[in-house]
């Protein structure tokens, strides 16, 4: 393509040089010529240097496209080489980044080689320990059984040597009382033969649970009274024994249900315990209700009621008070209700004279 564009040039050299020496002899002629030939003349000139100046013009025009195109293809080689040493500066991270991990990959397998090395050394010690647990314990446990038999095998002695004396013994006794019968038959006392073997009358009376069980907690309510001072004095009252609640418990927002008296006695010997210590026996006997109705617990039902709390006072089986208050404290001898505005109102109340 080089050696084509230099013979071109050659060529034009070579014509342009030719044109010259032409138009340099043409020149000469013009004063021969006449006016109408030099106005042609100058014409056909003024046609020629028309046609150069489009020439050059044209040739500006292809450079100036070379030029843009030279100066794009400057700007994209420059982006390009812009690029490239990005890539490149990448790359040479990516290096060190590779030989950073390389170098951190050849750490931790050294670190997880020793870490299993040191996890067969101690499951291989762990295992040794246990067999030797193991061991320990069989042998431990085989002295133990040796031991017990041994302990067994005396304790079945010792139990056959006392059998054995105790049969002696009751021989005896059955020998001394055929004597002793004999004796007396022989000086004419006639003693049924019965009576001489008869045992101890071991039989006790019958203890009332719900009075060994009123008994104990008295024993501990006093205990705890002389000792720590924190149980309310209305506990050793009757009224205070015979509440349905330890007198002194406030009934709030936290505290529902139904609470039966006496307070102190599970709830399979509430009705046993009310009959035995809780029954006014002169209101009793005046009352027309039946004997199954007066038994019935007192009792105190705890419940919501809107934005109030429900007081239900029970007594032998009927409603003797119904209240909606905010809270309300129990004692031995009367009831105090509290309402949302926290006005108290005070209400004597016996719970062995409401029997």
């Amino acid at each position: 393509m080089t050696s084509d564009n230099e013979e071109n040039d050659e060529v034009t050299k070579v014509v342009k040089f030719a044109q010259d020496e032409a138009e340099k002899f043409d020149a000469q002629r013009d004063k021969e010529r006449s006016r109408q030939e030099l106005l042609s003349k100058i014409a056909r000139l003024t046609d020629t240097l028309t046609d150069a100046q489009k020439q050059i013009q044209t040739e500006k025009d292809k450079r100036k496209k070379k030029e843009k195109s030279l100066l794009k293809l400057a700007k994209e080689l420059k982006k390009r080489n812009i690029v490239r040493e990005k890539e490149e500066d990448r790359l040479e991270e990516l290096e060190e980044k590779k030989k950073y991990l390389e170098h951190h990959w050849i750490l931790a397998q050294k670190e997880l080689d020793q870490e299993k090395a040191l996890h067969t050394k101690l499951q291989v010690e762990t295992q040794k320990d246990h067999e030797d647990v193991i061991k320990e314990g069989k042998s431990k446990l085989e002295r133990t059984s040796h031991e017990n038999e041994n302990r067994l095998a005396d304790i079945k002695k010792a139990h056959t040597e006392q059998c054995e004396e105790l049969s002696r013994e009751a021989l005896k006794a059955k020998l001394e009382a055929d004597r002793l019968y004999n004796e007396l038959i022989a000086r004419g006392v006639d003693v049924p033969r019965h009576m001489l073997f008869s045992d101890k009358d071991n039989s006790t009376k019958k203890v009332n649970p719900v009075l060994s069980l009123f008994l104990f907690l008295l024993a501990i309510s006093s205990i705890a009274y002389v000792k720590l001072g924190s149980v309310s004095r209305d506990v050793f009252t009757k009224s205070g024994f015979c509440a349905p609640v330890i007198p002194g418990t406030t009934l709030d927002d936290n505290a529902y249900g139904t609470f039966k008296a006496p307070w102190w006695a599970p709830a399979s010997y509430k009705e046993k315990a009310f009959a035995s210590f809780c029954i006014d026996s002169r209101s009793n006997s005046k009352s027309s209700k039946s004997s199954a109705t007066a038994n019935v617990p007192s009792s105190i039902e705890w419940s919501r009621d809107g934005k109030n709390n429900k007081l239900i006072v029970s007594v032998k089986g009927s409603v003797v008070l119904k209240r909606s208050i905010g809270k309300t404290q129990i004692t031995s001898s009367k009831l105090l209700f509290w309402k949302r505005n926290n006005s108290l109102e005070t209400l004597p109340f016996n719970w062995v004279s409401m029997n």
